[in-house]
């Protein structure tokens, strides 16, 4: 449908005539291309972090069970905080000659965010 507007045409074509076809395959290896890109710097960036150093927490309190994988330690200065710390394997092979008995004051350095111990002291 054709407007006019004093004298002249107001247009010559909706928007989908003016523009350029562009062919699927054009756009598909677009879209592949910045994929590509985006998988690149993503795994870059994933390699980085991998290689950072762990951030380490302490938990310092009282030994409650010590077994062959595992360690539940109460804190010293509130006695219903009570933690289960799994062993790291390198942390397991050092534990297996030690002996831990109940009630001992122990430091669990374990990695931030999981409940791995990583070092006793």
């Amino acid at each position: 449908m054709w407007f006019q507007h004093d004298g002249e045409f107001a247009g010559k074509g909706s928007a989908a005539q003016r523009l350029p076809i562009v062919s699927g395959y054009r756009v598909l290896f677009r879209f592949l291309a910045w994929l590509l890109i985006f998988a690149g710097l993503v795994t870059n960036s994933t390699a980085v972090l991998a290689r950072s150093k762990t951030k380490t927490d302490k938990f310092e309190g009282y030994v409650v069970v010590a077994g062959p994988k595992a360690i539940t330690v109460k804190n010293k200065k509130n006695i219903y905080h009570v933690r289960t710390f799994n062993y790291s394997p390198k942390l397991e092979e050092k534990l297996r000659k030690k002996n831990l008995e109940p009630g001992k004051t122990v430091t669990v350095h374990y990695t931030r965010g999981t409940d791995v111990a990583v070092k006793l002291d």
